[in-house]
């Protein structure tokens, strides 16, 4: 019985664990997206094409 408690907690906590991971990709594939888009305002035209 008490193998199961535990796997049940390490089953709660691979799933949090899960949660903040995808949290985080979200938060930095939302903060690149953003920063993208700053690149190509912050700069003027004659630097665009040569940043890549």
């Amino acid at each position: 019985m008490e193998l199961y408690k535990q796997d049940k907690r390490f089953a709660e906590f691979n799933n949090l664990f899960s949660i903040m991971r995808d949290k985080k990709i979200a938060a930095i594939s939302s903060m690149q997206a953003l920063m993208d888009e700053d690149v190509h305002s912050a700069f003027p035209p004659r630097y665009g094409p040569n940043l890549q």
